[in-house]
């Protein structure tokens, strides 16, 4: 029975990924039908519709990953991923786990359902003090991009470059911004990417930057709270969300002391962009 191809494009559309690799050899006409950029990007809205799942993946003892062997790379240099973004991973090679200025040897966006790898040509090395990367879809310009943010070793300001997937290029932004990177991570939210960075105009205390992808400017959002040593940024339920850690000292015998974990708050910006907006939402103890 042949299936007209409207009734078959949504049947296979809704199969997971895996399937799909092995339906493609059936017939040259459900490859070419599996293997068109449309089909591709039904499957995938499809695919963002269901329950989100974790990855999760064997560490090393070192607790980088041993991804090495599935990419054919020697087993002597360390593979760490950077970021992730529709089930693509965005990892590099020879990763520098020190903070001395030292260039990346290969970035590498790899598809771990498919095994396919595209290789991505490295940045123009920069020496800094420290660094993020941001891996993410801009649909916008319906392009998969990755975003460098670095402070500069010789300022205290932060330079961001661009890489399109599209275009297969990296740029530099023009503009940089006055401010250091601090811990956490950068994430894609909202059309801005966010971290956080110890600002110079105020005393060193620790905001949100947000670069906007549309119009290349940073902007900067006061966080709920200076108090915490630890903070990170996520997105729970399309908000931009801050979890902040707090720690305790705690003496012993000898006048030795130690630093322990005492609580933690949940942190959601409810209208984005305004200060006023933010709410706790969760806070216990340890």
């Amino acid at each position: 029975m042949n299936l007209p191809e409207e009734i078959l494009e949504k049947i296979l559309s809704r199969l997971p990924t895996k399937s799909l690799l092995q339906l493609r050899c059936v017939c040259k006409t459900w490859r070419t039908l599996i293997s068109h950029p449309l089909f591709v990007k039904t499957h995938l809205r499809f695919q963002l519709e269901l329950p989100e799942i974790g990855l999760l993946y064997p560490r090393t003892s070192d607790h980088y990953l041993d991804l090495g062997s599935r990419l054919g790379f020697s087993s002597e240099n360390i593979v760490a991923i950077l970021d992730s973004c529709h089930g693509l991973l965005c990892i590099v090679y020879r990763f520098h786990c020190d903070h001395f200025p030292k260039p990346l040897q290969e970035l590498i966006l790899w598809n771990p359902c498919t095994g396919q790898c595209n290789h991505i040509p490295s940045p123009a090395f920069v020496s800094y003090k420290s660094y993020w990367f941001c891996f993410f879809y801009d649909s916008d310009a319906d392009d998969y991009k990755i975003v460098r943010i670095l402070t500069l070793q010789t300022m205290d300001r932060t330079r961001v470059d661009v890489f399109s997937l599209k275009s297969n290029k990296w740029r530099t932004v023009v503009e940089t911004h006055a401010s250091v990177i601090a811990s956490g991570s950068a994430i894609h939210f909202n059309g801005n990417i966010h971290w956080l960075a110890s600002i110079n105009s105020s005393g060193g205390e620790n905001n949100i930057i947000a670069f906007s992808l549309r119009d290349e400017k940073f902007l900067e959002m006061k966080l709920p709270t200076q108090r915490p040593l630890s903070t990170y940024l996520t997105v729970l339920g399309g908000r931009l969300h801050v979890g902040s850690l707090f720690f305790r000292e705690t003496w012993g015998r000898k006048e030795y002391h130690d630093i322990c974990l005492s609580g933690h708050e949940m942190w959601m910006m409810e209208e984005y962009g305004m200060k006023e907006s933010w709410k706790r939402v969760t806070s216990f103890p340890y």
